[in-house]
């Protein structure tokens, strides 16, 4: 999902009545500065979500947030990761989120990703 939009039209705005209006089933991540070392972004993520154990690597944390996800998958759970100011994203972290976003069943999916986007537009007269 992808929310975009320059200074003033609202965003904050929406995002604040989306995460009022979302069910109890969601549990939400929001990465409000995406600036992030991977290992920042995954230590980030696991506390927002409460995922339990520690890790020391990304494949540590891998195979935990895996176990995670289809815990709340089998509790009728959804995921949802918020990313405010996704265009300062790195090219090696939206890597990451894109290879979160794998981990799946072949029926479902077991995370969803919502980037908000600051855009700038230059109308020339």
């Amino acid at each position: 999902l992808l929310l975009t939009g320059g200074v003033g039209p609202g965003k904050p705005t929406l995002l604040n009545a989306l995460l009022k209006a979302l069910p109890a089933d969601v549990l939400v991540a929001r990465i409000p500065d995406p600036k992030l070392d991977v290992m920042d972004f995954i230590r980030i993520l696991a506390g927002s979500l409460r995922v339990e154990g520690t890790f020391e690597t990304r494949g540590q944390f891998l195979v935990l947030f895996e176990k995670f996800l289809k815990k709340q998958h089998i509790l009728g759970k959804h995921v949802l990761i918020i990313i405010d100011e996704a265009q300062r994203l790195t090219h090696e972290l939206l890597e990451e989120i894109r290879a979160l976003s794998n981990l799946e069943k072949a029926d479902s999916k077991f995370l969803n990703v919502f980037f908000i986007i600051f855009l700038i537009i230059n109308i020339i007269k």
